[in-house]
């Protein structure tokens, strides 16, 4: 398996020097670390009041709803900023809008909170600008650092977390089976110990990738190999929230849809997206006789 450290593909130009990834890392500390500080700011300060007794205990929900309202105003009123700055910087506009949308950091055009950011004037002066911008296909660079053929795997890191785990808790469960009285708690954990150390060990033992793209097409383990000219609206979505956050890989083609979740493969999702983008620019310039 080839080396996945590699950059997004892309050139900057002139009227748009700044980095997708530098937009990106500015954008998940404005819209996603400033106000989730606010959010929990607000009801911790409240508690610390309430604890010296400068104020009495109600005051904690005031605390919770102020975190709340103020996260949700300094969301709505950065996101402007952070778009009007980002997408007037970047070149590649297009890429960045994909992959801050598929971590959730702007929320599609047609969504309801799109709707409740706080544009001012002058803002949305410059935002008509820039939209002129998104008329025009993003600029493509080959990176020869990316191989013709990226194979994925399933993640062996999981593997050699859960697979100890899955070990002792079985370990703990024969024991708990062999005392005297209840073994409930013994038929539990061992179960838990079978499951985790059988679908952990298939992992590790499976050799086959799960998912192969390259400048020809994307073949799944599960799904038959398709040509980039047969495949339309290759993305990574997002679903869930919190802990049941799941990532997907979907696209389109002739025969129907395609949905594959990533979450256990062994790569990160803003690789994997710059992957798609990659491969498709190169198929594109393959047969355009454009490679650059």
């Amino acid at each position: 398996m080839q080396n996945q450290n590699f950059s997004t593909g892309y050139a900057a130009t002139k009227s748009g020097s700044l980095p997708v990834d530098v937009a990106i890392k500015k954008a998940r500390i404005q819209l996603l670390f400033v106000p989730m500080g606010i959010l929990l700011l607000m009801p911790i300060v409240s508690g610390i009041l309430v604890g010296i007794k400068v104020v009495p205990t109600w005051f904690i929900a005031i605390g919770f709803l102020a975190g709340f309202l103020g996260s949700l105003l300094i969301w709505m009123m950065l996101i402007p900023k952070w778009k009007v700055w980002a997408f007037g910087n970047v070149r590649n506009v297009h890429e960045l809008k994909s992959r801050a949308i598929m971590n959730r950091m702007i929320w599609p055009d047609h969504s309801f909170f799109s709707k409740l950011e706080l544009w001012s004037t002058e803002d949305k002066r410059a935002w008509q600008e820039i939209k002129e911008k998104f008329k025009h296909p993003d600029a493509f660079i080959d990176d020869p650092s990316v191989p013709k053929e990226t194979l994925i795997f399933y993640s062996r890191v999981s593997a050699y977390i859960l697979f100890p785990l899955g070990i002792g808790s079985g370990f703990i469960g024969v024991t708990e089976l062999l005392k005297d009285g209840d073994k409930t708690r013994g038929y539990v954990l061992s179960a838990f110990a079978l499951i985790v150390i059988v679908v952990e060990l298939r992992k590790l033992l499976i050799k086959k990738p799960r998912l192969t793209i390259s400048n020809d097409g994307i073949e799944a383990a599960k799904v038959k190999f398709y040509p980039w000219n047969e495949i339309r609206n290759e993305t990574i979505i997002r679903e869930g929230v919190g802990k049941n956050i799941k990532f997907y890989l979907t696209y389109s083609h002739a025969q129907g849809y395609e949905k594959i979740a990533i979450n256990e493969y062994g790569i990160n999702r803003d690789k994997l997206h710059r992957l798609l983008i990659l491969y498709r620019a190169r198929f594109n310039a393959l047969n355009k006789g454009t490679m650059q």
